[in-house]
């Protein structure tokens, strides 16, 4: 019986041992480390910046002295982080030594604005007042008027629509 006790006793202070060894690592580890707090910051810059869905407008053939209301969209989507403004303004018409003003393309927020209602396209850059939000889009559309008198042949015309924040 006495050998029996002293098995479970030495059990007991083996496993208290142990125990005191673990929570001695334990108290170590937790002596040794410490917690600071970092603070950290980021400034996300905004930028506004789109696409535009059509990148060539095709009038059509119309004769000296017509005019077309503004039919010919151009869907404008934002790609930024904040909203914009669209701008618009263009050059001449021109073929070969031929040319026509700017003034004769007309744009609109408004589809089918007839073209003496229509707001001319200049070149100087001009604010439509057409706002894109974010991940939204918006159309601005654009009409045409042939002066009377104008030679025959295929006419080109840049027109440049620009975003601003």
């Amino acid at each position: 019986m006495k050998g029996a006790f002293l098995d479970k006793k030495s059990k007991l202070a083996s496993g208290l041992s142990i125990l005191a060894i673990f929570g001695l690592v334990a108290g170590i580890v937790l002596a040794t480390g410490t917690t600071d707090l970092v603070s950290a910051s980021v400034t996300i810059n905004s930028y506004c910046s789109f696409t535009v869905s059509n990148t060539a407008i095709d009038f059509g053939s119309l004769f000296p002295g017509n005019t077309i209301p503004t039919d010919n969209v151009i869907t404008v989507s934002d790609t930024g982080n904040i909203g914009s403004n669209i701008l618009t303004s263009g050059s001449n018409w021109a073929f070969a030594s031929n040319t026509f003003g700017v003034t004769n393309t007309v744009w609109s927020p408004t589809s089918g604005t007839t073209y003496a209602s229509a707001t001319p396209l200049t070149g100087t850059t001009t604010d439509t007042k057409i706002v894109v939000t974010t991940t939204t889009s918006n159309d601005i559309y654009y009409g045409l008027g042939i002066p009377a008198g104008e030679a025959p042949g295929t006419y080109s015309q840049t027109i440049n629509v620009i975003s601003s924040c």
